[in-house]
């Protein structure tokens, strides 16, 4: 038999994936779902178009792992619960008879309300990047790849050949990554853990994502495997983008 993707020949006609290509090879009715290891710059016209409902269930999946919303709207009761608690903090000081609770309670609407729109800030930037790849890889493309992905550290991401979705924070595109780093975290100069950050770099700007987060007693070896799969994937991302130029 053949696969549909790129027809290399495989023996076992149960087999998963294509030995070849890594695509996976679709059990009913003889369909290929997308391959994994094409190019995320190939033409849109796929073989295989997942059914409507399908797609709203992995942009619903997706959307709840990601946490990023295609149009963020400024939390105004967010705003309001802080400058609301900064009120009553400062009415207190009708009761101490000084300013003290009063500069309090201005400094905690202040604060809270900055934070409520960095927030929104970064919502936005989130939003943007993933607006870019849907416009031009395609919606079945991110889909599928989000669908297929494979969890990491405890699922705190997950990876596709092509894409890293970071659980509560944003997705981002391999060929994006400029830079991945260990960052020793610790308290009290004691160390008590390592994260992996990616400096990643688009059209939005330049952003640095924490990927994932590990404690001191088995991070060694855990970020160096997790370090070495997204630069590994990365690079792979790279080169087939470099076959599409050339061809």
């Amino acid at each position: 038999m053949r696969c549909p993707v790129c027809g290399a020949e495989y023996i076992n006609e149960n087999a998963r994936f294509c030995n070849a290509c890594g695509a996976p090879l679709g059990q009913q009715g003889g369909e290929a779902i997308p391959s994994q290891a094409q190019p995320y710059m190939q033409p849109q016209n796929m073989q295989y178009a997942p059914p409507a409902q399908d797609l709203a269930q992995v942009g619903q999946a997706m959307h709840d792992y990601i946490k990023v919303d295609f149009e963020p709207k400024l939390s105004k009761v967010g705003i309001a619960v802080c400058i609301i608690i900064g009120i009553a903090i400062s009415l207190l000081s009708l009761v101490d008879g000084t300013f003290g609770f009063l500069f309090v309670g201005l400094i905690f609407a202040a604060i809270g309300s900055l934070i409520v729109w960095l927030t929104y800030k970064m919502n936005i930037s989130a939003a943007k990047r993933l607006g870019l790849f849907f416009r031009r890889d395609g919606e079945v493309r991110v889909l599928s790849e989000f669908a297929s992905s494979l969890p990491f550290a405890n699922d705190q991401f997950r990876l596709s050949p092509h894409y890293l979705f970071v659980k509560n924070r944003c997705a981002v595109r391999i060929l994006d990554i400029t830079k991945i780093t260990r960052v020793k975290e610790s308290y009290n100069f004691i160390p008590t853990g390592v994260r992996l950050d990616a400096l990643v770099e688009d059209e939005t700007g330049v952003q640095n994502v924490t990927v994932c987060k590990l404690h001191m007693t088995k991070s060694k070896n855990e970020a160096d495997e997790y370090f070495n799969e997204i630069m590994t994937r990365q690079q792979m991302a790279v080169n087939e983008i470099n076959m599409m130029r050339v061809q």
